[in-house]
């Protein structure tokens, strides 16, 4: 078992200014997402610790003091390792820059008294369950919902809610883990085959909602400091991502471009106030529907599958730096010079095995509307990811006159992209 054991050594560059009092101490609770720890190792007054699963060490030795769990969201061993760290200095402020950790750096705040977002905020921002109760409280528009303690009241349960209904994990992120069942029936069906099983082994509550028949789905992307939005991006997915079908990715639009953006920005604010937040970066996302716009989740870091390569051309600054300043108590520093053209981002879709082939970046960078292309995989690789959850073999930046210049472009890297693995 990981027992917050020092894995790694300090960075060579600046290591003795590290050692300095007064430098604040930035402890990164992660996995392989760097560009936080890079920009807080551009910061000369700043001094950094990870923690994080063995299988990552190795990227932040030379960066960083790290300390190995064998789980980030594992609370106990966090908590240990927390303890071994503060014997060496004090921690000023932590990073959470992926979900599982999130929950994590909101109780070591609590507990050990570091600034920051609270474990109960943290917890709100989590619990699919608590935050549904918070919006609904706070007045904003959201579907039915009801906590679901036993799998034997699902039927019950979906009939107060109307079928068909969603199951899904209070704790998780992104799709990962939910169903929509359409009738009890199919309910039975998925039962007796072990379709629930591994839901059920995940050993926490469930959330049961009412299935929301969408017209789109958006997502809003903001920095928070002072109780107040400093910044906010809308977006659209290209699918909803219960129907993406392995590609994913979105548009960010603009009031102009689509009528229901000042609705979505409205919401965001009230959301993102009812869960009481000083200081963050979040990622909301919201469904319209024929009766109008509901709220659905929101994540207290920034948003992923591209969003912040789109928000990087689109605005020349993405939401990164303002995240890692958010969690120190610091205001965001957003250098905004906005272009006109249309921009959005395309996941591309992947699958487990061995790579064989998959379509160099510079070919898919001659297609019209692409701006960029980033493969995370080449031949050879060996591609293991969860099967329930979705992931990218990479991602498509794109870039148009207008919307329907970047659908095109969209359309165009459909046809051309290809990946083979055996």
């Amino acid at each position: 078992m990981g027992d917050g054991t020092l894995h790694g050594r300090q960075a060579g560059r600046g290591g003795a200014r590290r050692g300095v009092a007064g430098l604040r101490h930035v402890l990164v609770i992660g996995s392989d997402r760097m560009e936080p720890v890079e920009l807080l190792l551009s910061d000369p007054e700043v001094r950094v610790s990870a923690m994080c699963k063995p299988k990552y060490a190795h990227l932040y030795e030379g960066k960083a003091d790290v300390w190995t769990v064998d789980d980030v969201a594992d609370l106990a061993q966090a908590r240990a390792a927390m303890l071994r760290i503060l014997e060496r200095h004090p921690v000023d402020a932590i990073v959470t820059p992926i979900e599982r950790a999130v929950l994590t750096g909101g109780f070591l705040r609590s507990f050990y008294g570091v600034p920051g977002l609270t474990f109960e905020q943290c917890l709100r921002c989590t619990n699919k369950y608590l935050m549904k109760r918070c919006f609904s409280g706070a007045g904003l528009p959201v579907t039915g919902f009801l906590r679901l303690d036993r799998l034997d009241d699902l039927p019950r349960a979906a009939d107060l809610l109307g079928w068909p209904v969603v199951l899904k994990p209070t704790m998780g992120s992104g799709t990962m883990h939910v169903r929509v069942i359409e009738d009890e029936a199919e309910f039975e069906r998925l039962r007796a085959s072990g379709g629930f099983d591994a839901i059920l082994g995940l050993g926490v509550p469930l959330l049961l909602e009412r299935y929301v028949d969408m017209e789109a789905e958006y997502h809003c992307d903001s920095a928070v400091f002072g109780g107040e939005v400093r910044f906010a991006a809308v977006g659209r997915y290209h699918w909803p991502p219960l129907k993406q079908q392995g590609w994913g990715g979105s548009a960010l639009c603009d009031p102009e471009d689509d009528p229901a953006v000042p609705g979505v920005l409205e919401l965001n604010r009230r959301a993102l106030k009812a869960l009481g937040l000083e200081a963050a970066v979040t990622h909301l996302e919201v469904f319209k529907t024929a009766g109008g716009l509901l709220v659905g989740e929101v994540a207290v870091r920034p948003g992923g599958g591209g969003i912040q390569d789109a928000l990087r051309l689109k605005y020349g600054d993405d939401l990164q730096e303002a995240f890692v300043r958010a969690a120190q108590g610091l205001e965001p520093r957003l250098r905004l010079a906005p272009i006109k053209d249309a921009v959005g981002a395309l996941g591309l879709p992947s699958k487990n095995g061995r790579v064989r082939y998959i379509t160099p970046a510079e070919e898919l960078e001659r297609l019209p509307g692409v701006a960029r292309a980033k493969l995370y995989h080449g031949p050879g690789d060996l591609i293991q990811e969860k099967l329930t959850s979705v992931f990218f073999s990479g991602v498509c930046v794109l870039r148009a006159n207008d919307h329907a210049g970047l659908r095109r472009a969209v359309e165009a890297v459909q046809a051309a992209f290809r990946l083979e693995v055996g």
